[in-house]
C-alpha cells in the first residue's frame, strides 16, 4: 500500500465513523420508546432556525437514516476496493 492509498483509506475511515455516529442518532428517532418531538433545523446562509413539527419526527429520522446508510454502503465498498 502506498502513501496516497493509506491517506485515502484514513479519510474514508473517518467518513465511515461519521456516518455510523449519525446512523445511531437517526435510529434514535425510530425507537418505539422515544416520544415524537418538535425539531429545530438550521441552514447555512439563513439566520435563525426552522421548527419541524413532531408529526414529522419519525419521517425526518427515517430519511436521514436511509441517506447515511446509503453513504455508508458506498464508503465501505470504496474502502474494500482500495
Amino acid at each position: 500500500m502506498n502513501t496516497e492509498t493509506l491517506k485515502r483509506a484514513i479519510a474514508i475511515t473517518e467518513q465511515i465513523n461519521f456516518c455510523k455516529e449519525n446512523i445511531k442518532k437517526a435510529e434514535y428517532t425510530q425507537a418505539d420508546h422515544v416520544a415524537a418531538r418538535e425539531m429545530q433545523c438550521s441552514f447555512n446562509g439563513v439566520l435563525g432556525s426552522m421548527c419541524i413539527p413532531e408529526t414529522l419526527w419519525r419521517v425526518v429520522g427515517k430519511l436521514v437514516l436511509v441517506e447515511y446508510q446509503q453513504e455508508l454502503n458506498a464508503l465501505e465498498t470504496e474502502f474494500q476496493n482500495l
